[in-house]
């Protein structure tokens, strides 16, 4: 039981004790510091995320340096799950598809690779770095996404001069919402504002009263969030309008797959 102390046991503080306070709460500020600053990862199925954390150690953490990942249970009357942890310098990993990114983490990565990552990987995850006296951890969220499928391109109207076209790129797998975006990548790569628009959730890119001055390369971007880049793929459209006929040649190809081209010609 705790009590309430007696005037009589009151004391006159030392000078010097405001300074060993002042002195303890700028070492503790100064001391082991995450340096990463990342805390959201988008992946797709299958394929690999590194969750970065890094540190820097200060010269008054003097002891054994430890660290432990966790995945944080999402009821909190369970216990998280241990995933891998450092400590007297060597590593003990419980589970497979996971190490840590760096051969010696104590140098000041502590960073996790998943790999071959499934949708029931998606949570919360936590990197805690020990050397006493600093005690830091940093939480991270993991978003599983389904890959996108390879973008299907097609085209609506006669391709001939003066008239409108629509360009439709679009897939078939992949969590939804997937936002399209469409550019151009060669020749005039401003699109004319009174000629063109776009549909970002539908990927239809409508050109209208087609000019010479149209032809170049377009790029479809599909991506299914705003900064997962590892769930991204894209299509390229060539579209040369000549004096005799129009040339609408498709590429489709991403990182991965070698590069497919089919060409139609359409008189003018």
């Amino acid at each position: 039981m705790f009590r309430e102390a007696s005037p009589k046991s009151h004391r006159r503080i030392p000078w010097f004790w405001p300074i060993f306070i002042v002195s303890t709460i700028l070492t503790s500020t100064c001391g082991l510091n995450i340096t990463s600053s990342l805390s959201r990862y988008y992946v797709a199925r299958g394929d690999s995320v590194s969750l970065k954390c890094e540190f820097n150690l200060a010269p008054e953490d003097l002891c054994h340096l430890e660290i432990e990942w966790f995945l944080k249970s999402a009821d909190i009357r369970e216990e998280d799950k241990p995933l891998i942890w450092y400590v007297n310098d060597r590593i003990h990993n419980r589970y497979y598809g996971c190490h840590f990114s760096s051969l010696d983490p104590q140098d000041g990565d502590a960073s996790l690779t998943l790999k071959d990552v499934k949708l029931t990987d998606t949570g919360t995850y936590q990197c805690k770095v020990k050397k006493a006296p600093g005690n830091k951890s940093k939480i991270m969220q993991v978003m599983v996404m389904e890959k996108i499928s390879k973008p299907e391109c097609g085209i609506s109207g006669d391709v001939k001069l003066g008239n409108k076209l629509r360009v439709n790129c679009s897939v078939l797998q992949g969590d939804r919402p997937i936002q399209f975006h469409w550019k151009k990548i060669t020749g005039d790569r401003l699109f004319p504002e009174n000629r063109t628009h776009f549909d970002s959730i539908q990927g239809d890119l409508y050109i209208n009263d087609l000019q010479a001055t149209d032809s170049g390369t377009y790029r479809c971007t599909a991506a299914n969030c705003d900064d997962c880049m590892n769930v991204v793929l894209k299509s390229w459209i060539q579209l040369e309008v000549l004096s005799s006929e129009v040339v609408l040649v498709f590429l489709k190809r991403n990182s991965v797959d070698s590069t497919s081209v089919t060409a139609a010609k359409m008189s003018v």
